[in-house]
């Protein structure tokens, strides 16, 4: 038989329910790729760090290409890998970056900022007296702020002005209080340590026993000395960064000497 066909209806689509959410967008082109940045993004000034670029998907689909945007940062390892490892110089400023990664086909990029700290202040703590010079005492410095990371960096003490050394006169066998210009390294935990091993991990302030039985002998006692210290960033090149400035004092007392840096003070009994 020959006519024109009747149109079929379309089948009724059911409505998504109130609140449900919407069927996901299928991946297309570059969304199927992702970079994923790992390491410190709070770095103590003149500090070299690392970054590790990891890029998806992971599966065989020919070899990586790593780039970075930034000049000073460069591949170190895993240049054609999915996990790819940045190392900086020293940079003191902060620096932003873009990491790229291609493969299949796909290029995928991630973009961060690095923030470049320097300390802006320390806390001292009492360590213990030396077991030799046993009325000086040892002090350690911690950076802060606590949440940057200042490993690796170096610092230094530098007297700031004259002593004010009121044991001292103008015959006395020992010479007026200074600095002997310590160097320390900040450790894992911001802390100070000793560059080398035969450097100390604090800072000693306080008079020897020797000095402390000659002053006393000389009618000196009670006495104290006061060293006004700055402690400083020392870059690769270039002046200093200060970042603090505080008080040494060395205090000698008829029955007990005491050590003090920054407000916080320690005493000892010693009868000579």
């Amino acid at each position: 038989m020959s006519g024109t066909p009747v149109p079929s209806a379309p089948l009724p689509s059911t409505p998504p329910s109130p609140g449900a959410p919407a069927p996901p967008t299928p991946a297309v082109g570059n969304s199927r790729c992702s970079v994923v940045l790992t390491g410190g993004t709070k770095i103590g000034i003149t500090k070299q760090f690392q970054l590790t670029g990891t890029g998806s998907p992971r599966e065989s689909r020919g070899s990586y290409a790593w780039t970075v945007s930034n000049g000073n940062l460069t591949i170190f390892q895993g240049g054609n890998q999915p996990v790819c490892t940045f190392r900086a110089g020293v940079v003191d400023g902060d620096t932003d970056l873009t990491v790229t990664s291609t493969v299949g086909g796909r290029t995928c990029s991630a973009t961060t900022t690095v923030g470049i700290s320097k300390p802006t202040d320390e806390v001292s703590t009492f360590v213990k007296w030396k077991q030799f010079n046993f009325t000086v005492a040892e002090w350690k410095g911690k950076l802060l702020p606590a949440d940057v990371d200042f490993s690796g960096i170096t610092v230094v003490e530098v007297q700031v002005g004259p002593s004010a050394d009121g044991c001292w006169f103008p015959t006395s066998n020992w010479n007026q209080v200074a600095l002997s210009g310590g160097t320390w390294q900040i450790d894992s935990n911001n802390e100070y340590k000793g560059i080398t091993k035969d450097q100390a991990d604090a800072d000693s302030v306080g008079w020897k026993p020797d000095a402390v039985r000659y002053y006393r002998a000389a009618g000196r006692a009670p006495c104290e000395a006061v060293i006004r210290q700055a402690m400083e960033v020392v870059p690769p090149s270039g002046p200093n960064v200060r970042y603090t400035t505080q008080d040494l004092k060395y205090g000698i007392n008829p029955q007990d000497v005491y050590s003090e840096r920054d407000g916080q003070r320690k005493s000892k009994g010693y009868l000579s």
